[in-house]
């Protein structure tokens, strides 16, 4: 699921749980990445071979010395922003299960990652994971559909970003609008039956070399099972950082 901003008033605690509640998944950009995007949204950064980064980006705003201040403590703790990363990294490998089942195709997930930054006003909290075989591969074609085609919800919109070279042949639903390598369906989009695919071009796949690196029931809805977990996470931290000390 996805939100927008929180009103000022609302401690950071709470408007960080919140936000995640109603959100869904960004990394820290490593070389060859498309950059976090500064808006709430769902990313899919497919690569040729049909791997994927897969980035739920939150923001809220930070109109208090203390919802700011807690930010910043959640920036430069290493070890919170780990912990996140690692947790929610385990609940992506359980949907990536159910996915695969759905499928008939392997799937797994790895390298948990967490970006925390400041754009003015706005805290950013991008979080990552690498998808291997999230996409099936079928000769010069990349097809999505779980965990996306079974009961998954979003309020804030879902963007795929195409391999290197490839292009957009079909899609269900079509996507509200299309930018360049980019295809986005907005916030509260019915996705059921959800399938993308892509034509890959003759110098697709340049990225896809430079990237090596629980009981939720359909995949869709335990892909929003893994934001709720990622929700404890953030509140848990945050909620430390507002500590006063001793």
């Amino acid at each position: 699921m996805i939100g927008g901003r929180h009103a000022a008033a609302r401690p950071i605690v709470v408007a960080v749980a919140t936000l995640v509640l109603v959100s869904l998944l960004a990394p820290g950009v490593a070389a060859g990445q498309e950059p976090v995007p500064d808006d709430p949204a769902l990313v899919v950064d497919l690569d040729a071979d049909g791997d994927a980064t897969v980035t739920l980006v939150s923001t809220y705003d930070l109109e208090s010395d203390d919802e700011r201040e807690a930010f910043e403590d959640l920036r430069e703790d290493g070890d919170a922003r780990e912990k996140i990363a690692d947790r929610f990294a385990d609940r992506m490998a359980s949907i990536a299960a159910d996915a695969a089942a759905a499928t008939d195709r392997d799937m797994s997930v790895s390298d948990g990652s967490v970006e925390v930054r400041v754009d003015g006003d706005r805290g950013i909290v991008a979080v990552s994971v690498h998808w291997s075989g999230l996409a099936a591969l079928d000769g010069d074609r990349l097809t999505v559909t779980e965990p996306f085609a079974s009961g998954y919800e979003s309020d804030r919109p879902l963007v795929f970003v195409a391999p290197t070279g490839a292009t957009l042949a079909d899609a269900t639903p079509e996507p509200d609008r299309t930018d360049g390598e980019a295809a986005t369906w907005d916030a509260g989009t019915d996705l059921g039956g959800f399938e993308a695919t892509y034509e890959l071009g003759e110098d697709a796949g340049g990225d896809a070399a430079d990237d090596d690196a629980a009981d939720d029931g359909l995949p869709g809805f335990g892909l929003v099972a893994g934001v709720l977990a990622l929700a404890a996470s953030l509140t848990a931290a945050l909620a430390r950082s507002r500590r006063p000390a001793r």
